[in-house]
């Protein structure tokens, strides 16, 4: 469906969700939920804590992480891809991690609790997560009616392209249309590559990785899907580069945030 800013849709679209999920809202009081362990989260799985209140926790995950397995077997055909390549390393979710930590996430969503929106596995950012099912009606509802202004930054190979300061992509994206706008943050080496900041008016499944890519022709530096490699080569012969570039590739991690 496409979405809505008018403000009567969005009050009609909050008050249907809270109708259908008002049974279901949990019972537990906050102060009877087990405390979570922030500072383990934090060191062992580098997950921050940016904001937490009684209904949502505000977090920044890292790259490399999925938010979320939709099947059973998703984690297992990672681990075994990853065996082919070299050691295996540790796949658990954003979601498990907070479960197993002591965070509460609301239930409304079976595949993910908690989740109203996502990001991609390789890339790093902030996400707010609802705690409880009323609070996850809303946040969805926001997202729905548009209403949550979503940013990215980006380190893009730009191959020597002379990119505008500042600009606007239109560009369909699985054939649904989609609009991103960006400007120039920093330049590097001679301008081949550049950190932008991306804003974006939908959220399509990889907008932002395929509006750099085909809109700007300039790919997310170690984007894996979208021609992000191709940097890899003049990266390479620097001496501060050349081990850490292939490890960030093998953990599925690129440069967007």
């Amino acid at each position: 469906a496409v979405a809505t800013t008018h403000p009567n849709e969005a009050k009609l679209f909050l008050k249907r969700a809270e109708n259908v999920f008002a049974t279901n809202t949990e019972k537990k009081s906050f102060s009877e939920r087990s405390e979570a362990d922030w500072l383990k989260l934090a060191t062992v799985h580098d997950i921050q804590l940016l904001q937490e209140t009684d209904d949502f926790v505000v977090i920044s995950k890292p790259s490399g992480m999925v938010c979320y397995h939709t099947l059973d077997t998703t984690q297992q055909k990672t681990a075994s891809k990853r065996r082919r390549s070299g050691p295996a390393a540790d796949d658990t979710s954003l979601e498990a991690c907070l479960l197993q930590n002591g965070v509460s996430l609301s239930t409304l969503n079976k595949e993910g609790r908690g989740m109203v929106h996502r990001i991609d596995r390789g890339t790093s950012g902030c996400m707010v997560l609802a705690k409880t099912n009323r609070m996850h009606a809303i946040l969805i509802s926001e997202f729905f009616c548009r209403n949550v202004n979503k940013s990215y930054q980006a380190l893009v190979c730009t191959r020597g392209n002379n990119l505008s300061s500042k600009g606007t992509i239109k560009l369909d994206v699985e054939g649904r249309p989609a609009m991103s706008s960006y400007e120039i943050e920093t330049t590097l080496q001679q301008r081949n590559f550049c950190r932008i900041r991306v804003h974006t008016k939908q959220g399509r499944r990889h907008q932002v990785r395929i509006h750099c890519a085909q809109g700007l022709n300039s790919p997310i530096l170690l984007d894996p899907l979208y021609n992000g490699q191709v940097a890899m080569k003049h990266l390479l012969n620097n001496e501060h580069l050349k081990e850490s570039l292939p490890r960030l590739r093998a953990a599925q991690r690129f440069c967007l945030h």
